[in-house]
């Protein structure tokens, strides 16, 4: 049995709804995310967010893109996109 979208987790504004998988510890992660039912996020029409993906790569959709953050400094982030 798939879990249903929790509705706290999602986000309306703007026009394309947004669903963030909060990650629990990297050990626990392919747990959780089967628990949760990740087709039903990730077929849905809203953007899903999948922090610690490189370690559930194999869960994750072909076609997606990757955003990889960075620190780069004390006060500023490098941000990458990429295909998936």
């Amino acid at each position: 049995m798939k879990a249903k979208i929790d509705p706290k987790r999602e986000f309306h504004e703007p026009a394309i709804p947004a669903y963030e998988k909060a990650a629990p510890p990297p050990q626990g992660l392919r747990h959780k995310l089967l628990e949760l039912g990740p087709d039903e996020y990730f077929e849905s029409d809203g953007l899903t967010f999948v922090e610690w993906a490189d370690r559930v790569a194999d869960l994750l959709p072909r076609e997606r893109l990757e955003v990889t953050l960075e620190v780069t400094g004390e006060t500023s982030r490098g941000v990458t996109l990429g295909g998936g």
